[in-house]
């Protein structure tokens, strides 16, 4: 039998693993914290933006104009103590008050709504009374 080999040589040891300390390493200098903001200080809110300046100095376009002139020439003719807004008088005039004005044109819708619900209305209303009574008659 042959002689065993003879082992191998140990590994030499990694350069890594050891630190020696014989060099100064200097120190990272840490970064200028920023300056925090003064709680004091004011600063003014930006000036609103103006809107596009217009070509002509009117306030409301041709169209609304329109619409106003055909909506105000309905209640121009309306004259106190008749149920008409049609005629010649003005609707300016310090006698004419707009309670008026809606009292004339509400009256026909209220009266349309009365003529259908107030029947039923007034049939419930009335049963719920009565049940009430009889309720309290038999306690």
């Amino acid at each position: 039998m042959p002689p065993p080999p003879p082992p191998p040589p140990p590994p030499p040891p990694p350069e890594d693993d050891v630190l020696e300390l014989t060099e100064v390493v200097p120190d990272e200098p840490f970064p200028e914290p920023e300056p925090l903001p003064d709680p004091f200080a004011y600063e003014p809110p930006p000036p609103p933006r103006r809107p596009p300046p217009m070509d002509d100095d009117r306030l409301m376009s041709q169209f609304t104009e329109e619409a106003a002139s055909r909506a105000f020439s309905g209640l121009s003719g309306f004259r106190r103590g008749g149920p008409s807004l049609t005629g010649d008088g003005p609707i300016g005039r310090s006698d004419t008050t707009l309670e008026e004005i809606v009292h004339v044109l509400v009256r026909p819708i209220l009266r349309e709504w009365l003529d259908e619900n107030l029947p039923s209305l007034v049939e419930r209303l009335v049963k719920r009374e009565i049940e009430k009574v009889v309720r309290r008659g038999l306690d």
